[in-house]
């Protein structure tokens, strides 16, 4: 397959011939940084190159797909530890443990019964109850700017804008935007 993509870009000059030549040279640099950079090193740099960490992100079941790249980081930083060392091994090493069926499973998440510790707004928080909860900065006041503009907007109760007579040159706020405030 290498050797035919190279062919190919050697005899044409179309828009896939360029399109090759610059993932072989992009390959060719990866190659190059193979002799300095860990395993997980080279990995993490594919992925910062191409996006494609941001990419199965953004794709159904994103944060799976995300977890499992991030095992596949700790396993090459695993591997690295023990007497086996270099690209090559590492790749058979994942090919045998392909071919004997090892199975680590996907990659966890946590879940909404997992015991864990979970950080949210107040707003996003509204109507679940939690046996602990701490509420941080309480001890600032409340930011009141909004309700200082000249027109507020409330899910139930509407608009509440200001009064404005501008010829007496006078504004004061509604009833509905003092109920509001």
């Amino acid at each position: 397959m290498y050797e035919a993509a190279k062919e190919y870009v050697k005899d044409e000059s179309d828009e896939l011939s360029v399109k090759l030549n610059k993932f072989l040279d992009k390959l060719n640099q990866y190659r190059n940084k193979v002799y300095y950079l860990s395993i997980h090193e080279l990995i993490l740099k594919v992925l910062e190159d191409t996006g494609y960490y941001n990419y199965v992100s953004a794709m159904p079941a994103g944060e799976k797909r995300r977890a499992n790249i991030d095992m596949l980081v700790q396993r090459a930083i695993r591997f690295e530890s023990t007497s086996y060392s270099g690209l090559f091994h590492f790749v058979r090493y994942m090919e045998k443990l392909h071919k004997y069926d090892v199975d680590f499973g996907e990659a966890k998440i946590a879940g909404e019964n997992d015991n864990t510790v979970k950080m949210m707004s107040i707003h996003k928080s509204k109507g679940l109850e939690f046996p602990i909860v701490f509420v941080s900065g309480m001890g600032k006041s409340f930011n009141n700017q909004d309700s200082r503009s000249n027109l507020l907007l409330h899910p139930d109760l509407g608009l509440g804008p200001d009064f404005l007579n501008h010829q007496l040159r006078i504004k004061a706020p509604t009833l509905v935007k003092k109920v509001i405030q």
